[in-house]
């Protein structure tokens, strides 16, 4: 499977078939038992999600926990901002 950046993938399967492992694989919450992901040609091993972040993937679950305090924008954006200067979302 290729992925090529800028365009829109999709990952198509019945129930059980290994999508949802798929991309916990590439979001680094799963470790792969076969198989390589390559970047640039370079194989690259995710031990965890910040390492698969920091590699360029980013996932957006179906299921996931908001944070009601927060707006759309600000819940996606968790875990991005910068750590040492001050960054704040322009709802509009």
């Amino acid at each position: 499977m290729t992925i090529k950046s800028g365009h829109i993938h999709a990952l198509i399967g019945e129930n059980g078939c290994g999508k949802s492992t798929l991309i916990k694989i590439l979001a680094g919450v799963h470790r792969a038992d076969a198989g390589e992901i390559k970047k640039g040609g370079k194989v690259l091993e995710f031990q965890n999600p910040i390492q698969s972040k920091s590699a360029g993937v980013a996932t957006i679950y179906q299921e996931f926990s908001l944070i009601p305090q927060l707006n759309i924008a600000e819940n996606i954006s968790l875990g991005t901002f910068p750590k040492k200067t001050k960054f704040t979302i322009d709802s509009k």
